[in-house]
């Protein structure tokens, strides 16, 4: 089995790697275990589920993703969609970590729609320099064309008061005030 380096597991998705993931898709579906009904990745590691909804007249499903093994590493979210709910659709990466305040990764959250947008709530995963962890939740929308943007002010910030695993945000809409 493969020893993987820090360095080969916090690496992020960059265009230049599209190549190298059409080759291991190749290779994995080729296997005997591929499923024929459940959501799998392309590649790597499918991990979390998240932000299961129905928007813009589809299930969108979001899972966190490490693009190249099926070992922990830098997480992404991917996407999938379905209007069945049987048959599913790989609709590619939808957010990648990109800022300071998620320089380790996306991790998991919610979604909650309102109008015509896709909210979507996740923890950054930062560390410093001294690799302290440093949990931001943040948000990103995706529009009714399905192009995302991130909110680049967190949402909130690590507390004192909370251990370093504060996270997994949940959004959800109030309809009635008390």
């Amino acid at each position: 089995m493969k020893k993987w380096t820090n360095e080969e597991r916090y690496r992020i998705y960059k265009s230049k790697d599209k190549e190298e993931l059409r080759e291991l898709h190749e290779q994995i579906s080729q296997s005997e275990w591929r499923s024929d009904f459940h959501i799998q990745t392309v590649t790597g590691l499918l991990n979390d589920p998240n932000g299961f909804c129905w928007f813009n007249g589809k299930w969108h499903l979001f899972y966190q993703w490490f693009p190249f093994g099926a070992v922990h590493g830098m997480k992404h979210w991917y996407q999938v969609t379905s209007e069945d709910l049987v048959h599913w659709k790989n609709e590619g990466l939808a957010i990648k970590p990109e800022l300071l305040t998620e320089n380790y990764g996306c991790y998991s959250g919610s979604a909650l729609v309102q109008n015509d947008t896709l909210w979507l709530a996740y923890t950054g995963n930062s560390k410093d320099y001294e690799l302290k962890r440093h949990p931001y939740q943040l948000l990103a929308k995706m529009d009714k064309e399905g192009r995302f943007s991130k909110i680049e002010i967190p949402a909130i910030h690590p507390l004192d008061t909370y251990t370093e695993h504060q996270r997994d945000p949940k959004l959800f809409a109030v309809k009635d005030k008390f």
